[in-house]
């Protein structure tokens, strides 16, 4: 009778314990899911208001595609991605519920200032590599950069991992640098005129100079990000110029030569161009040469020092002749009083060297005694 009664015990017990666990799972199987659990397919996505970039580029920038699931932390990622990398001053969103998902709709306002991107001194990868594979790993890079945000460190990231990848030892830097736009004063004077007057079918034009205040007449400037390579150094083993010809190409020769063996950097170069190789062609009459981005080719690769030939190319344009000089704004001395100080003569190249020689002659002789004079 008491084994009777021990038996009956134990099975009501386990019928408890059963109906208790059918409880629980009949609970669980009706249990709603939270709303932040859900991940829901991405039917859509539209990207307007940008005029700048490309809708897949913005896309691709927060790893959003059609098809996918995304949480709602990935939205907010996303989000806080486009509102801090700086190429937007504003990003908003909505969504739609369709039958097949969820359609997301960004619309983002470009920010105002963007600067083109200088690469100093990276000699491996050509302009083109660069831009093609970094744009790759940064979709909104396309060659410029906003003032603020992040983008300017990812893109300097993404420099780092190519030298990595590479097995070089260089570090990357960047900064933002102002750089003066060419031309000088006396380039900025001169102006083609409806009068000119052809010599030998080589065009001449008249210089106009004018008197007015220093601060009527500043200098223009644009700014650049930067971007350039510690470690190493990277040495100029030869500088070659493509597109000239003699006379002109003997002289250059004789400045480019100076360059060997110092350490190369575009932005160094640049200023070379405007003040050691353009008065080559400025004294001559070529008022509108142009000096294209020096290239780079790498002939040594070593632990301790890299060897660079550099070329540069050169279009001189069209040749000037002097054909006069018309003065406006003159009040203090008779134009007969300036005149001789300007050496130039009508038919010949019209040196802007001299003249401006000239001109600062003139100033200091004449002006500097009567106070600040500013010529254009």
């Amino acid at each position: 009778m008491y084994a009777f009664r021990q038996l009956v015990r134990v099975g009501l017990w386990l019928s408890l314990a059963v109906g208790i666990f059918l409880a629980w799972c009949n609970a669980r199987a009706g249990a709603v899911p939270s709303q932040s659990s859900i991940k829901p397919k991405l039917a859509s996505l539209n990207v307007a208001g940008t005029n700048k970039f490309k809708s897949e580029d913005v896309l691709a920038a927060i790893g959003f595609s059609a098809g996918q699931t995304i949480a709602e932390d990935d939205l907010k990622k996303a989000l806080q991605y486009l509102r801090q990398c700086g190429a937007f001053s504003e990003v908003v969103y909505s969504q739609e519920t369709l039958p097949t998902g969820v359609q997301l709709n960004f619309h983002v306002t470009d920010s105002e200032h963007f600067v083109p991107v200088l690469f100093d001194n990276i000699v491996w990868f050509s302009d083109e590599e660069l831009l093609k594979e970094l744009h790759r790993r940064v979709p909104l890079f396309r060659g410029e950069l906003p003032l603020v945000g992040t983008l300017s460190q990812q893109v300097s990231d993404a420099l780092q991992a190519l030298l990595v990848e590479r097995r070089l030892p260089h570090r990357v830097a960047y900064s933002m640098l102002e750089f003066e736009l060419p031309g000088s004063d006396a380039r900025q004077a001169i102006q083609d005129s409806p009068n000119v007057v052809n010599v030998s079918n080589e065009g001449g034009l008249p210089v106009h100079v004018r008197v007015a205040p220093p601060e009527v007449l500043q200098p223009d400037y644009v700014e650049v990000c930067n971007f350039h390579v510690t470690g190493p150094k990277i040495r100029m083993r030869a500088v070659n110029v493509r597109g000239a010809k003699e006379p002109e190409l003997t002289e250059l020769r004789v400045v480019a030569s100076d360059l060997r063996a110092r350490e190369y950097s575009r932005r160094s170069l640049r200023t070379l161009a405007e003040h050691g190789l353009g008065p080559v062609y400025l004294k001559n009459g070529y008022l509108k040469v142009a000096f294209g981005d020096p290239q780079a080719s790498l002939v040594r690769k070593a632990s301790e020092e890299n060897e660079v030939d550099v070329t540069f190319s050169i279009s001189p344009g069209k040749r000037y002749r002097w054909a006069g000089l018309e003065w406006s704004g003159v009040t203090i001395f008779p134009i007969e009083t300036l005149e001789p100080y300007i050496h130039l003569a009508r038919g010949h190249p019209a040196n802007v060297v001299e003249f401006e020689l000239d001109l600062d002659r003139l100033v200091e002789e004449l002006y500097y005694s009567r106070g600040t004079w500013h010529r254009m």
